[in-house]
């Protein structure tokens, strides 16, 4: 390859260099106006005005006209009055307005747009494109399209450099025929607001169809705020700079090129460059830059955060000309760079100390990089457990949390059960007012402030419901008095588990699986014995009871026939007067200890007194039972000596 060909080849990467860099500078330049929707970005006409009419008074209705005011959003659409030559939308954007139609009836449209001049608004740039059909009217009777800009009392600033007016003629420069219609396509235009600055200007676009009322004329239109100055591409490690200047006028560099944008080769910083600037109408302007490197210093902060949440970055990087459009993260924990906005956020899954970079690019290509370190704090892993999940009286949770550095310091418990309790403690006992699912949730913080939360779905299952019966009748108490003389009664338990154990204090061994037990006295006189029940339901939670049962002959004396002996007196010392009423042929006395032990025995027979005396000094002082005994005849009464 000779010298001559990679000369040219150099110029030709540099020059597409510089030329993206400058779509990408204006690009962010347009982000900054302070022209809302000038390009129809919001998809509607907010902050524009709309107005039609008729060829003589175009604004004779304020509003919009849904057929005469068209938003178009499809791009790649072509209008087929110009043998589908001519977007509808702009190259590169995403909508425009079409201002008019083709109906005919000396229709007129207007659109307006009002700003206050500023320095970073004092470029009007707007594109259009007109489709014209050509009558060949006199020239003041043809559909036309019309540009002015007027100061807030509607008056026109300048008729020559405020104002554009081209109506339907064919042979028009640049200009294109598809039969009867002339078109213009997009055509970028550049108005110099800068003598008005401080005032509130109106930018009007009029479409007209012809005066004679059969032919139409339309527009498609876009717009944008600009700064009227240069740009400039500069890095300070390249050998070139870049000077564009601004879109939508004819270019003349003190160097003679003619191109929007000029290349340097070996820039001196400091050295001033001039560029003049012809508007579409002849009006000029020149503009001046200093050659000066982009520097970009590139920085951020952070919120130092935990493991597993999101820690928040932020660039707080600058740069002295241009703006920052691109930043590149790397966060150094071996994931990919991650090209975004100025602000991130990043979750670690590990403490550890990370060298975070950022570089921090400019609109013209230029950047800085810098890289911190920064240490994660552990976070805590909430858990906890609970003994049952069987209903109790007060349950205690066990905190079960833990962090592999540092400690927790607090504990955050909320108990959902109607009220919402919250406890602040380690173990919290709580009260279920009842059985059911209750939502238990617990939030550890450790001393960095780092926290973790866990929820539990807590079912507190019921507990068997035990009712005793004995002979099918309810157990009005723990205890059961039985007379000796009945030998057994069946005590049974309700369905309320899937198991029922049963044992008795007297023989620790004993064990019956069954709803029912029989009872009965294991030898004549009082006894006394406890039987224990445990019954466990679906859910495993038991319930416990516990049923007396005494023998006792105190409770067989109702079953005996009143008034049939007296027995007196009673308490005694040991001598008793016994009056039998009706006296039987023969019959037997017995009285029993307390143990149902026989301490005294004796028959008669054939008696014709009815009044006995009995010697029972030798008996221990106590409480006794006495049965008298015969044919068809039993009595049981209680007797106590002292």
């Amino acid at each position: 390859m000779n010298n001559k060909v990679k000369t040219d080849l150099t110029l030709i990467v540099r020059y597409t260099i510089s030329l993206i860099t400058s779509i990408l500078i204006f690009v962010n330049t347009f982000s900054q106006t302070n022209c809302p929707n000038s390009n129809f970005g919001s998809g509607n006409f907010n902050n524009w005005e709309g107005y039609f009419g008729t060829f003589s008074q175009p604004a004779l209705i304020p509003g919009l006209d849904e057929t005469r005011h068209v938003i178009n959003i499809d791009q790649g659409v072509y209008d087929p009055y110009t043998n589908n030559g001519l977007l509808t939308i702009p190259p590169g954007e995403h909508f425009s307005a079409k201002l008019g139609n083709n109906n005919v009836n000396s229709e007129a449209e207007q659109l307006r747009y009002t700003l206050t001049v500023t320095p970073e608004s004092n470029l009007f740039i707007y594109k259009y494109a007109v489709v014209l059909q050509d009558p060949g009217h006199i020239y003041y009777q043809q559909p036309s399209f019309t540009i002015e800009v007027k100061n807030e009392n509607g008056v026109l600033f300048d008729s020559i450099c405020g104002y554009y007016y081209v109506y339907a003629q064919q042979g028009m420069p640049g200009w294109n025929s598809t039969g009867s219609v002339v078109w213009k396509d997009w055509t970028t235009v550049g108005i110099n607001l800068d003598p008005y600055l401080g005032e509130e200007v109106t930018i009007v676009f009029t479409t007209r169809d012809c005066d004679q009322g059969g032919h139409f004329g339309y527009a498609y239109i876009s717009a944008t705020c600009a700064t009227l100055q240069m740009s400039i591409s500069y890095c300070p490690e390249n050998n070139f700079a870049t000077m564009t200047a601004p879109a939508g006028f004819n270019y003349l560099w003190e160097t003679g090129d003619e191109n929007q944008s000029l290349i340097i080769d070996d820039p001196n910083p400091g050295d001033v460059i001039s560029c003049l600037l012809t508007a579409f109408n002849g009006c000029e302007v020149t503009i001046s830059a200093l050659v000066s490197p982009t520097i970009v210093n590139a920085d951020f902060e952070y919120i130092l955060g935990c493991v597993n949440k999101p820690v928040e970055f932020h660039s707080i990087s600058s740069t002295n000309q241009n703006v920052l459009d691109n930043f590149i993260w790397n966060f150094g924990d071996g994931s990919q760079a991650v090209s975004d906005s100025s602000n991130i956020e990043f979750i670690y899954d590990q403490s550890d100390t990370y060298d975070v970079q950022l570089i921090a690019y400019s609109s013209d290509g230029c950047s800085d990089t810098i890289t911190k370190s920064i240490s994660l704090f552990p976070q805590p892993h909430s858990d906890f457990t609970y003994p049952t999940h069987c209903y109790v009286d007060s349950l205690q949770f066990f905190d079960n949390s833990s962090i592999s550095q540092g400690e927790i310091l607090n504990w955050n418990w909320t108990i959902e059960d109607g009220t919402n309790l919250v406890y602040d403690n380690l173990n919290p006992v709580h009260h279920f007012n009842a059985p059911g699912s209750y939502n238990v949730m617990l939030v550890t913080s450790s001393a960095d402030n780092c926290h973790d939360t866990i929820i539990k779905k807590v079912e507190i299952f019921p507990n068997p419901d035990i009712e005793l019966t004995r002979n099918n009748e309810i157990i009005p108490n723990d205890t059961n008095i039985l007379c000796p003389y009945d030998t057994s009664s069946v005590i049974k338990v309700n369905d309320c588990g899937v198991e029922y154990i049963w044992t008795k204090k007297t023989k620790p061994d004993w064990l019956l699986y069954d709803q029912s037990v029989l009872v009965s006295n294991p030898g004549m006189g009082g006894f006394f014995e406890t039987y224990y029940l445990l019954v466990i339901n679906e859910f495993g939670c038991n319930s416990k009871d516990t049923t007396f049962i005494i023998w006792d002959f105190g409770s067989c004396s109702e079953n005996s026939p009143e008034n049939d002996h007296v027995i007196f007196p009673n308490p005694s010392s040991g001598l008793l007067n016994i009056e039998i009423k009706d006296l039987p042929v023969s019959f037997t006395i017995e009285i029993y200890d307390s143990q149902g032990t026989i301490a005294y025995k004796q028959d008669f027979k054939n008696l014709t007194t009815k009044m006995l005396y009995i010697d029972c000094s030798n008996l221990a002082k106590g409480n006794y039972f006495i049965n008298i005994s015969g044919d068809n005849y039993s009595s049981i009464s209680q007797i106590v000596f002292y």
